[in-house]
């Protein structure tokens, strides 16, 4: 799923969940959605980025990559091959009014995934956001809501492989500390395809959400095919929010 048939442009994502959070917010569709697809090299950076945290020229990124300030939360990131990324359009008028609810609820899809899906445990930092292992971030959270509609999302470092080199050039989402980590440094041989179902079912279950069929992308330029939209139902605020993974580890 790495190769450049299965990567959307980031810009032309980002117009995508511009469409589709204004056609929520304006009541044109009644379903969240998710938008699931791996990107380019990108160098994204957030509302609050400064340049103290990005180590190249922001008028001349590294070569194959592109630069994008955006309007979600957060520091500077790099998404690249091999790193899943979720889009969740939701309203979150459906489920709580509550920012730092919804980036927890992220965080716990990411948990429940690693957990569930291969056995690790991921965890939060104090005052931090994202997922760890250890020390390490394997998933990003950064949002952007709008009349209660989200967008942006949360990205989980699978198997980026020599593009995992692109952190070098920046501090990942601020943080000096401590460093990143992909899921192949404990599964070298892990699918990426089957990692982000993995990751997808963990995010239904932790808003106890049922996954519908995938719609046709008729919105976005760049290779098609290699962007999902999946239609969410269920999204009821009397649902029962499971807290912690449950089932057997499934491994790579």
């Amino acid at each position: 799923m790495a190769d450049s048939a299965s990567l959307t442009d980031y810009h032309d994502a980002l117009m995508l969940q511009r469409k589709l959070q204004r056609e929520k917010i304006d009541g044109y569709v009644e379903n969240d959605a998710l938008i699931v697809l791996q990107h380019p090299p990108t160098y994204t950076l957030g509302t609050g980025s400064t340049k103290l945290h990005v180590k190249f020229d922001e008028d001349s990124p590294p070569e194959g990559s592109s630069l994008y300030r955006t309007e979600r939360g957060g520091e500077v990131t790099f998404h690249a091959p091999g790193q899943v990324v979720i889009y969740p359009i939701l309203s979150l008028k459906n489920y709580r009014k509550d920012l730092h609810w919804y980036i927890s609820k992220l965080e716990e899809a990411v948990i429940l995934g690693l957990n569930d899906g291969f056995g690790l445990q991921g965890e939060r930092k104090q005052g931090l956001r994202g997922v760890w292992i250890g020390d390490s971030k394997i998933a990003a959270v950064g949002i952007k809501v709008s009349r209660w509609v989200s967008m942006h999302g949360i990205a989980v470092n699978i198997k980026m492989q020599e593009h995992a080199s692109g952190f070098d050039k920046i501090t990942p989402c601020g943080i000096e500390e401590f460093g990143v980590v992909e899921l192949a440094e404990y599964f070298p041989d892990v699918d990426i395809r089957q990692a982000a179902q993995v990751f997808v079912d963990a995010f239904a279950q932790a808003f106890a959400l049922e996954i519908a069929e995938q719609e046709k992308v008729i919105s976005i330029r760049s290779n098609p095919a290699a962007c999902q939209i999946l239609k969410l139902f269920g999204n009821l605020m009397s649902r029962n929010y499971p807290s912690k993974a449950t089932g057997q580890a499934r491994r790579f």
